[in-house]
């Protein structure tokens, strides 16, 4: 089941390390012909990572880097698998980094893929392992993008734009594009420091507006913008000053909402800061593991809890404006939104229960990625094996659960191998993969572009 997978996901993770010299002569040899191209991976600790062998992201580096050191009092935020400049990836055994082996061996993209994208990896592939709120951000379009990065390189390091799909991997909470108006309109009936904070200093009834404007859709952007802004840009001494009162009624109250559940934890993070008012504000979303969320360019969101499966176009721009101690852009990230309330429709993807292969896919024009998860389960009919044929192009993998057998097939030339739970390859076009005789569940993901 999901849950099970989720609970003992931790439990699967395999503790072997590559440091068989008979193992690495192999994946030497692997590389040479071209069947599979280990990568060793970098870990970006972030002040929200899980702290030590809690976290996932510690516990799939130590399974796959022979020279990785886990310290037990860091945090481990992220895991990266891609050709990102801030943090690239390697070829395993000879230490070249990725970029340089696809410059190398453009063969390995195809032509339709080179003139597309170059010889890059359009993609960011990550893990995720969050022990405390992630910031409330969005992301740029292409064009805002290059705006942001020509005029402030140092807080938004690369023009590109960042859409980008989650798949959780264990029990996950986000935060995720603005609920419908009616909804908030009845938070700010029900939380009355919540519409103090609203109402605070405006000579305008902003709430009476959002009620309004709850039954009358071609307003319901323009107060969208106006109440998140105003929300955003209150006075500090009175964002305290509500949180303060509201922590202080939930304490006492027998009776919480999610939301009002959600406030509390957030306040024991982030005492009284402004973002923690997003939960009545932006959609509550839990996810099971398997359960995926897609989101635009320019939707704001925050993931909250959990361990999860990232993927996103090749860029490292966030725009914040609450829940961290880094550099926040309140301006540009109100300007920026596209203040709709129907993005979450079309955005959550569910588990294949009728096969092992899970594909997570954004809409057709967002080429940069998509992403496959393989769920082989011993003994239960059709779910032992799974064959993928990577037609369009290259693909990255990686094994987060159990360990199973690879047979790789290039240019009719077969060889099989093993991929275990912390281990991440790359592959070339034209690759045929047979995943099969798991010696217990496994989970492997599948990255490609989505050309």
């Amino acid at each position: 089941s999901t849950q099970s997978t989720g609970e003992n996901m931790l439990s699967h993770l395999l503790q072997a390390r590559p440091t068989d010299p008979t193992r690495e002569c192999l994946e030497y040899l692997s590389i040479r012909e071209h069947h599979a191209v280990p990568l060793q991976c970098g870990v970006q600790k972030y002040a929200w990572g899980k702290v030590g062998s809690s976290s996932a992201v510690a516990k799939w580096k130590e399974s796959g880097d022979p020279d990785f050191i886990l310290e037990p009092n860091s945090p481990y935020a992220e895991l990266w698998i891609g050709t990102h400049p801030s943090l690239p990836s390697k070829v395993a055994v000879t230490g070249q980094l990725l970029q340089e082996y696809i410059k190398k061996f453009p063969d390995s993209l195809g032509e339709k893929h080179l003139s597309t994208f170059g010889p890059n990896i359009p993609y960011l592939f990550k893990i995720l392992s969050i022990g405390k709120a992630l910031s409330i951000q969005a992301h740029p379009d292409k064009a805002l993008a290059a705006q942001l990065h020509a005029r402030d390189p140092s807080n938004y390091p690369d023009p590109n734009h960042k859409p980008e799909l989650v798949i959780a991997l264990t029990d996950f909470l986000a935060l995720c594009c603005f609920r419908p108006l009616s909804q908030i309109s009845q938070f700010l009936s029900q939380v009355p420091e919540f519409a103090a904070l609203v109402n605070y200093g405006s000579e305008e009834n902003l709430i009476q507006q959002v009620e309004k404007a709850s039954t009358n859709p071609s307003q319901e952007s323009v107060i969208l913008r106006k109440l998140f802004t105003k929300i955003m840009t209150c006075p500090t001494e009175q964002v305290h000053a509500c949180a303060r009162q509201l922590l202080a009624r939930l304490s006492t109250s027998c009776q919480r909402t999610l939301e009002d559940q959600t406030f509390m934890q957030l306040m024991s993070e982030f005492p009284e800061d402004i973002g923690c008012f997003q939960v009545y504000v932006l959609n509550l979303v839990p996810l099971k593991a398997g359960e995926g969320l897609y989101l635009a360019a320019n939707e704001p969101h925050a993931y909250l809890k959990g361990d999860a499966v990232e993927i996103m176009a090749c860029s490292d721009n966030v725009v914040r404006a609450g829940l961290t101690p880094k550099f926040k852009d309140v301006r540009v990230l109100c300007d920026m939104l596209t203040y709709s309330t129907s993005s979450l429709n079309d955005s959550h993807f569910t588990v294949n229960q009728q096969g092992p292969v899970t594909n997570y896919r954004p809409p057709p024009h967002i080429t940069d990625f998509r992403i496959s998860r393989i769920h082989l389960v011993p003994n239960k009919s059709g779910w032992e094996t799974s064959n993928v044929v990577l037609a369009t192009s290259s693909a990255i993998i990686l094994c987060v659960v159990g360990s199973a057998s690879l047979e790789v097939n290039k240019d009719h030339v077969k060889h099989v191998m093993s991929v275990v739970a912390g281990r991440s390859y790359y592959f070339w076009l034209g690759t045929h993969l047979k995943f099969f005789e798991p010696m217990e569940e496994c989970i492997v993901f599948l990255a490609e572009g989505n050309i």
